[in-house]
């Protein structure tokens, strides 16, 4: 089984091409500033559609172990990921 959370790439890529995908909540609790970004344990795998810079209703599937960490809260994911080479476009050949 495999926790799986689904977000939007963003219509502009990266300079080297890459897609990009914002992985945090849309607001923040008032009181607790780290709120706004996922726990790195929240869920196993982030599914990017990529409708926005392609037209295509096609998704890409990241690990959640391998992305970035937000530069402030070690325990949570940074808010903006790459998509890159190391994303399954079939969730049953990535290794979570």
């Amino acid at each position: 089984m495999l926790r799986v959370e689904c977000k939007n790439t963003s219509p502009k890529t990266y300079a080297n091409g890459n897609f990009k995908v914002e992985v945090q909540k849309t607001h923040a609790s008032q009181n607790d500033p780290a709120s706004r970004f996922y726990p790195v344990d929240g869920f196993d795998v982030v599914a990017a559609c990529l409708f926005s810079p392609t037209g295509r209703w096609e998704f890409c599937f990241g690990a959640t172990s391998a992305m970035n960490r937000h530069n402030d809260f070690p325990d949570r994911l940074a808010p903006m990921q790459a998509v890159t080479e190391e994303w399954a476009t079939n969730l049953a050949d990535l290794e979570a």
